[in-house]
């Protein structure tokens, strides 16, 4: 259901919200990638701007995706990967 309907393995991890008059942007952890057929269909659904920051340290990528009504872009980087799980 997860993937299915937000995008994402499992649900966001720790996620931080802002809201303002013309978006909603949301920094948070998830698995495999962010939920971004969720802001996809928000974004369409509600009339609004969503950008979702994200990061998944165990694969070593993050990404900014940004849907308004129209469009959806989704940005992704390589970053350091997370060697916490080998100590």
């Amino acid at each position: 259901w997860n993937y299915t309907n937000w995008g994402t393995k499992w649900d966001a991890i720790e996620p931080i919200v802002e809201v303002t008059d013309e978006e909603i942007i949301i920094t948070c952890d998830t698995a495999w990638d962010a939920p971004i057929y969720w802001a996809e269909t928000a974004a369409k659904k509600f009339n609004i701007n969503i950008v979702i920051e994200y990061e998944e340290p165990n694969n070593a990528f993050a990404g900014c995706c940004r849907a308004d009504p129209d469009n959806m872009y989704n940005d992704i980087w390589d970053i350091q990967p997370d060697d916490s799980s080998t100590n």
